[in-house]
């Protein structure tokens, strides 16, 4: 019973946003009226005011600041160029606190088609936001206190053909 009376009272309420307006009584004005007043002079046309046009050159708004920033060693062989590669991982910070929001941003060589995060085996695919641009801004809910640990998320860039780049990082949830 207590499950259902939100659902009632969320439908009580569409139902009655979706109603018609009442009816007015005959003889009333519908709309109340308002006389203008009487002005001495003339006002004078109004003169336009120039807007600003931001310049080319302006800053864009800022972004969320990336507290860690994970960049993986280089390799000691070149890798051939359409390899998938991990180039930099940028992480709102390494600890993250429940009931607030988190940013990620991860960037990768053109080839990859693809970026998973996973941690205790659920997958969750990251948006490309442009070439080699991958990005996600979430909120993290509270949790009971027994999901506050370390844990292990690996990220995974994707080639079409198969071919993956991994990197794993800890990350700590606390309150």
């Amino acid at each position: 019973m207590i499950r259902f009376l939100p659902l009632v009272f969320v439908t009580g309420i569409i139902a009655c946003a979706a109603q018609p307006p009442a009816p007015q009584p005959s003889g009333a004005p519908a709309q109340p009226t308002v006389a203008p007043l009487p002005s001495a002079s003339p006002s004078p046309a109004p003169t336009p005011v120039p807007t600003p046009v931001p310049s080319p050159s302006a800053s864009p708004p800022p972004g969320p600041a990336y507290h860690f920033i994970y960049t993986p060693p280089p390799q000691a062989v070149r890798p051939p160029p359409d390899t998938p590669k991990i180039l930099e991982i940028d992480f709102t910070d390494q600890t993250i606190h429940t009931n607030s929001d988190v940013a990620l941003r991860i960037l990768t060589t053109p080839s990859v088609t693809s970026v998973v995060l996973s941690a205790m085996g659920h997958d969750a695919a990251v948006p490309q936001i442009g070439p080699g641009i991958w990005s996600e801004r979430m909120h993290v809910p509270s949790v009971p206190f027994f999901f506050l640990h370390t844990y292990n998320v690996q990220v995974r860039a994707v080639a079409p053909d198969g071919r993956q780049d991994s990197v794993s990082l800890p990350v700590r949830l606390v309150r």
